[in-house]
C-alpha cells in the first residue's frame, strides 16, 4: 500500500499490514510519560508531607523555675561530664553534687541540656 505524505503525519501509518506508530508520536509520548511520572513523585511527596511538621508545644511540669535552671547548669553538666560513663548516673551525680542546692533541679537541667531524660 502506497502512503501518502499527509496519512505519515497523523498517528499512524500501516506497512505490511502491520500497524506502525509514527516516531514523533512515540517521542511525545515518551515524554509524556515521564511527566507524568514526575507529577506522580510529586504528589506522593505532598501528600507525605500532609501530617504537620511541628507538634503542638505540651506544658511541661519542671521542679524548678527557668531562673533555677539557668543558675544550676553549669555545676549539673560538669556533674554530668564526670559521670556520663558511670553504672549508675544518677547517684554519680548525687555524689558530685552532695548537698548543693541544684540537687533537686538535676532531671530538668538534665532534659534541659538533651543529655537524659528522668
Amino acid at each position: 500500500a502506497v502512503v501518502s505524505t499527509q496519512s505519515k503525519q497523523w498517528y499512524q501509518r500501516r506497512v505490511h499490514g502491520e500497524l506502525i506508530l509514527n516516531h514523533q508520536i512515540l517521542n511525545k509520548m515518551s515524554k509524556l510519560l515521564i511527566v507524568v511520572a514526575c507529577l506522580a513523585a510529586v504528589l506522593a511527596v505532598a501528600s507525605a508531607e500532609s501530617q504537620p511538621r511541628f507538634l503542638k508545644l505540651q506544658k511541661t511540669n519542671l521542679g524548678c523555675d527557668i531562673g533555677e535552671i539557668f543558675a544550676c547548669e553549669q555545676e549539673i553538666e560538669n556533674a554530668w561530664n564526670s559521670c556520663w560513663n558511670a553504672d549508675n548516673i544518677m547517684d554519680c551525680i548525687n555524689g558530685v553534687l552532695g548537698a548543693s542546692d541544684c540537687l533537686h533541679c538535676v532531671c530538668d537541667v538534665l532534659g534541659w541540656l538533651g543529655l537524659m531524660t528522668c
